[in-house]
């Protein structure tokens, strides 16, 4: 039996940036302190979303999921209320992680009651801001101002009934206070960071790069990720083909979303060919992605960017990469001045960032040490959740 049960509506149940940073902090979780997780989800039905999935990660018990669509929406918040309410009453949890905002409007009043009769400690897992609806989302506007301002006083209400609150970053810390004058809470930093697990990068760079028909003398600008508008893939593109395809880069995307990729290059009427485009499974990708020189991450200011701490960022260092940033992303910007792993795009001119690569390039054991040293100082999941304060 376990005494911590994740309630969320977030898509845990396949490869993405919510996903890895719920599974990877739940099985740190599992390694440092002996303790599985049950977990109570709703989500979209969708074909590859599947509590199957969780299994891999081998840190989970008891997994109730509830499909819903648009014509079933309203029973599957039934039977997710009502399995919610017999499992409070039979297993009585001690610890519960409130993951996902959209949704807890129709089960809060379950947590308000069951806090009146146990003691429980409610942790939040915040991860982004109710504006990313206004600012990417949406693309009325006008309606995204208004469902902003919804959930925004639903993620007050649920912050306010909380003990703790899982951040991703220090900014995301001033937001809530700033926004929801919401004080005096125990906050836990739990950046979207990487396991200590040692890989052999100068090994796997090679059989990649090989794999790839990339020669070890040739240079590599590599992306990975979606394309949602927020993660500026077309930017990314664009900097390639106006800068670092001058200086004889290759351009490597990783992605699930090849179609799309291949319409974003045929919009911008660019050649397939130029670029190596491939679909990863999730245990493939941190070893493919040390055939890369510079891992590039842009982003536009906004809220939504100001708060974040991309799941990319980690997977980038952890694969020894050198990264490129925006000085949009705030918590990375700080990193990366801190430790020397990367440039700023804005405040750094393409000379300046070729010449950081070829010092990387004249001496990549002493690079990985840094990528090493910052994991282990600040994206290591096993330290950050050492930390966390569970009631027994």
């Amino acid at each position: 039996m376990s005494n911590i049960l994740l309630i969320t509506s977030r898509n845990i149940y396949e490869n993405s940036g919510e996903s890895s940073l719920i599974n990877r902090r739940s099985k740190a979780i599992y390694r440092k302190k002996n303790k599985k997780i049950d977990t109570i989800g709703i989500t979209r039905d969708k074909v590859n979303r599947k509590k199957e999935y969780l299994e891999q990660f081998n840190c989970y018990n008891e997994n109730l999921i509830f499909k819903y669509n648009k014509f079933n929406f309203l029973y599957k918040i039934f039977l997710f209320r009502k399995n919610l309410k017999k499992y409070l009453l039979e297993k009585r949890p001690k610890n519960i992680f409130i993951s996902g905002f959209t949704l807890i409007f129709f089960y809060i009043d379950i947590l308000i009651d069951y806090k009146k009769i146990e003691k429980v400690k409610y942790f939040y897992d915040m991860h982004g801001c109710t504006e990313e609806f206004e600012e990417y989302l949406i693309k009325n506007k006008y309606l995204g101002k208004c469902i902003n301002k919804f959930y925004s006083k639903i993620e007050k209400k649920s912050l306010t009934i909380c003990d703790s609150i899982f951040i991703v970053s220090n900014s995301m810390k001033e937001y809530i206070e700033r926004k929801y004058l919401i004080f005096n809470k125990e906050y836990y930093f739990i950046p979207c960071g990487i396991d200590e697990i040692f890989i052999d990068r100068a090994y796997l760079r090679k059989k990649w790069r090989k794999k790839f028909g990339i020669l070890d003398n040739e240079k590599v600008f590599l992306y990975s990720g979606g394309t949602s508008k927020w993660q500026q893939i077309d930017e990314s593109i664009k900097l390639y083909e106006n800068e670092f395809k001058k200086l004889n880069y290759k351009m490597v995307i990783f992605s699930k979303n090849i179609e799309e990729i291949n319409n974003i290059l045929k919009k911008m009427n660019l050649n397939r060919k130029d670029y190596i485009i491939k679909s990863l499974k999730l245990n493939e990708l941190t070893d493919a992605l040390t055939i890369g020189d510079i891992g590039v991450m842009l982003r536009e200011k906004s809220m939504t960017n100001l708060v974040a701490f991309p799941n990319k960022f980690s997977e980038y260092i952890k694969s020894g990469l050198l990264v490129l940033a925006s000085e949009n992303v705030e918590e990375q910007r700080k990193i990366i001045l801190e430790y020397g792993i990367g440039e700023i795009k804005e405040k750094n001119s393409i000379e300046k960032i070729e010449v950081k690569v070829e010092e990387r390039l004249s001496n990549l054991g002493e690079f990985y040490k840094k990528c090493d040293q910052l994991i282990k100082d600040k994206l290591s999941y096993e330290k950050n959740v050492d930390y966390i304060k569970l009631l027994d």
